[in-house]
């Protein structure tokens, strides 16, 4: 699979407006109104768009949502200067 060609789209709704940064990397839309978001979402269809969100998404993953990072944060503040 390319990943330069996903463009995430999620409901602004929950923790999803929290772990996505609208258009930056990823699309919110409202979807109590399909007409806008539809229009938003068409927007960003495009390939320069997709490539720059999906680029920004694959650096908010690495950041946000590493597995081993996050597991050495938690046994670091566990545990402490014991850990390192």
């Amino acid at each position: 699979m390319n990943k330069n060609n996903i463009l995430l789209v999620a409901n602004n709704i929950d923790g999803l407006n929290e772990q996505i940064e609208d258009t930056k990397d990823g699309i919110l839309v409202n979807m109590d109104n399909l007409e806008e978001s539809a229009l938003k979402i068409k927007e960003y269809f495009n390939s320069k768009d997709i490539i720059r969100i999906n680029n920004n998404s694959l650096v908010t993953l690495k950041n946000k949502y590493d597995f081993e990072k996050i597991c050495n944060k938690f046994l670091k503040e566990l545990i402490g200067d014991m850990y390192e």
